[in-house]
């Protein structure tokens, strides 16, 4: 949780999440996990929370927005031009 509302980890957005490959599948699984019924997110990178099925929607939002991604991001540019800089290499050679 970031600032009192959901995020993605920005590792997992930057590297993992941010793949064209793997969006549409990302897509599918946020869709099918707010259809359950549940009031907590216990989420790998952060402290599990009160956390609502439209609160999980919202965290994955911007994350499933397109590019670019300074524009979507929930952090500032700045905070992770590092993982930006990584991602678009790994883009480069195909990795994600």
């Amino acid at each position: 949780m970031l600032a009192g509302k959901w995020v993605v980890a920005p590792v997992t957005d930057a590297l993992i999440y941010r793949s064209d490959r793997v969006k549409p599948e990302l897509a599918r699984w946020v869709d099918d996990v707010s259809k359950w019924d549940f009031t907590t997110i216990t989420p790998a990178h952060f402290d599990a929370g009160p956390g609502t099925p439209e609160q999980l929607k919202e965290a994955f939002a911007p994350t499933l927005a397109p590019e670019p991604r300074a524009e979507r991001a929930p952090y500032g540019a700045a905070d992770i031009k590092l993982l930006d800089d990584i991602a678009t290499q790994l883009i480069k050679i195909k990795i994600i």
